[in-house]
């Protein structure tokens, strides 16, 4: 269970309950309430006498001597064995076990597949786990499930019907087909593994729902190769024209996402990564010539915002950064030759 930052505090009922005690057990009551808050099972914290000491900042007779009044005023309960002492606040314990409880109860509820079936435990974790937790449409982070093809128009709970999505695509998608919505997968997205078992066990599926969904599969089946085809472009690109870096062997999994992801962002031009990639070869620092860092890779060169420093000319030598003044100086005199 995660910590919380803060717990309600009721000026009314803390008043009301230590109006009649010493300021000295109020301030010490507060003390120790916020330790509890903290604890592992908030509300109920055990220490032995030297640690309650501390906490409360006096010595031991003194911390014993306040533990027992409230333990007899019963502000709070006192549990005492041995040299540990057992302190409790009945309101944040009682509480925290019913939080506890309706966690429980709600987990099992969902287990056993009660409520909104999108939200079956048995059948949206298996799907998220399946696609990673990643949007099937944009690539973005996904922790909602959507069908392929809308219940509303036959679609079923059959895991090839079923794609992790982000909450954006899912709103914008709505009660609709991909085709009416205009939308389609994500580049980078398996289609294949839309046929993977899960091990879910789906209601009785119609035939019209599971043909739609095999049209959109068969759709994006190309798509999905001609993604493979430009990854695999542009690591050859980077081989052929980075020489001095370290060469990229094989395209694992991580790097096809991250090589995807740069696609979408910028266009699919080969001349645009040409220029990119030589400008990388050309410069004294990435390519380590010049002894001051030796780190740069491929995945280094995939990363967003590298991609971009390099293409501002971060890493130029200073030679080059003149010669890219002294041409873009060159062309705004031919544009504007009365200007001075």
């Amino acid at each position: 269970m995660g910590k919380q930052p803060s717990f309600q505090f009721y000026p009314n009922d803390w008043s009301r309950d230590l109006e009649e005690y010493p300021l000295e057990i109020e301030g010490a009551w507060i003390r120790i309430c916020c330790k509890l808050w903290w604890s592992d099972e908030r509300g109920k914290l055990t220490r032995s006498d030297e640690q309650w000491s501390r906490i409360l900042r006096v010595d031991n007779g003194k911390a014993t001597s306040i533990l027992d009044y409230i333990g007899e005023h019963k502000i709070g309960l006192v549990e005492k064995q041995g040299n540990n002492i057992t302190v409790t606040s009945r309101r944040m314990y009682r509480e925290y076990k019913s939080s506890i409880s309706n966690k429980e109860r709600q987990a099992k509820f969902r287990e056993k597949g009660g409520g909104d079936p999108e939200n079956w435990t048995s059948i949206r974790i298996p799907i998220l786990k399946r696609d990673e937790y990643m949007c099937a449409y944009c690539g973005r982070r996904g922790d909602t499930v959507d069908h392929i093809t809308p219940k509303s128009q036959g679609g079923t709970e059959d895991e090839s019907n079923l794609v992790a999505c982000c909450k954006r695509c899912n709103s914008r998608k709505g009660d609709r087909t991909l085709e009416e919505s205009g939308m389609t997968f994500w580049k980078g997205y398996d289609i294949e593994k839309l046929q993977y078992n899960t091990n879910i066990t789906p209601p009785s599926s119609s035939s019209s729902s599971s043909s739609s969904s095999e049209e959109v599969i068969k759709k994006d089946v190309k798509k999905r190769d001609s993604t493979a085809n430009a990854v695999q472009g542009i690591v050859d690109l980077y081989n052929e024209h980075c020489p001095s870096l370290p060469r990229a062997q094989r395209i694992s999994k991580t790097r096809k996402q991250r090589v995807t992801a740069r696609l979408r962002e910028y266009p699919e031009d080969e001349l645009l990564w040409v220029d990119y990639f030589k400008m990388v070869e050309s410069s004294d620092f990435l390519t380590g010539r010049n002894g001051k860092w030796t780190s740069c890779n491929f995945d280094w060169l995939m990363n967003e915002n590298n991609i971009i420093k390099v293409l501002e000319g971060t890493y130029n030598n200073k030679e080059q950064g003149q010669a890219s003044f002294d041409g873009i100086e060159g062309v705004l005199k031919e544009a504007f030759p009365d200007a001075d």
